[in-house]
């Protein structure tokens, strides 16, 4: 979407696979709780047991203050947003042994005896998760939801316990739907699965879908959720990003100063006409 130039928020919190470690970082965001304090490595980096890799840094200050930052860009995305989606990766968590039932969302490359594992019944993720969008609606009462599941496979788990995790997760996903108004299903990992089933569809690793997957899949979602209105705009919005992400062979050039002119100008009309969607100069993806 914000390819198309959508104002959308993505993953503020970096990318978390459980619902368990989602639904932490959006009561961090609720200020139901805090952030746990960083701890460091054998190597001196600190980390965040309920962050990303991303997060980490050489001082406590700087890990802290990249996970806060995170949590008020979350907050501040959850309060003003229409729409919410949820995509469940995994239903197999870690925990830590010397802290039973602590979730953390990335094991950081640290030794397996630290871990213990378990996979998450569906009835308690649907819990954890209706509850949960109850409790952002007391923020947003506008927020509509949709929940897909991921048809990444968590290979290192194994085929047979990726397939039970992914089974357990689309069940919590029917639960919620069913349970929670303004609540849909997005069937991503149907569309990867059956309908695209063919490895063709998948990216060298043969895990991940392959670029013409992620588009048909977008397509899918469009035509599920958007009117017609919308998806025009979502093309126009594509159109006018490829315009501004072009270079010229010369810069200075006639050729190069019409195009910039042309530019700005579709710039400026779609500045005015879509004053509520996001323009090349305030993003980053054209870098």
């Amino acid at each position: 979407m914000r390819r198309s130039l959508w104002d959308a928020t993505v993953n503020p919190c970096g990318t978390l696979f459980n619902p368990l470690s989602m639904a932490a970082a959006v009561g961090f965001a609720l200020g139901d709780a805090v952030p746990s304090a960083p701890w460091p490595d054998a190597d001196g980096i600190w980390r965040s047991w309920d962050f990303p890799t991303q997060f980490a840094d050489t001082s406590v200050e700087g890990c802290r203050e990249k996970c806060l930052r995170a949590v008020d860009a979350l907050r501040e995305a959850l309060t003003r947003s229409r729409l919410l989606v949820a995509t469940f990766g995994t239903s197999i968590i870690y925990t830590l042994a010397s802290q039973p039932g602590r979730v953390v969302a990335n094991c950081h490359k640290q030794p397996a005896r630290l871990f213990e594992t378990r996979r998450v019944p569906a009835a308690e993720t649907a819990r954890i998760w209706i509850s949960l969008i109850e409790r952002i609606r007391e923020v947003n009462p506008d927020l509509d939801v949709v929940i897909t599941v991921s048809p990444v496979r968590h290979v290192k788990d194994g085929f047979a316990r990726n397939a039970r995790s992914k089974a357990e997760l689309l069940l919590a996903a029917e639960m919620i739907e069913g349970a929670t108004e303004r609540c849909a299903y997005f069937p991503a990992f149907e569309i990867m699965t059956d309908d695209l089933r063919d490895y063709r569809f998948y990216a060298a690793d043969m895990v991940h879908p392959s670029a013409e997957a992620e588009e048909y899949i977008f397509e899918k979602f469009c035509e599920t959720f958007i009117p017609e209105a919308g998806r025009r705009l979502l093309r126009e919005g594509v159109a006018l990003a490829r315009l501004c992400a072009h270079r010229p062979l010369l810069a200075g050039s006639a050729p190069a100063v019409a195009h910039a002119r042309l530019a700005a100008e579709a710039v400026a009309r779609w500045r005015t006409e879509h004053p509520g969607m996001i323009t090349p100069e305030t993003t980053d993806i054209y870098d």
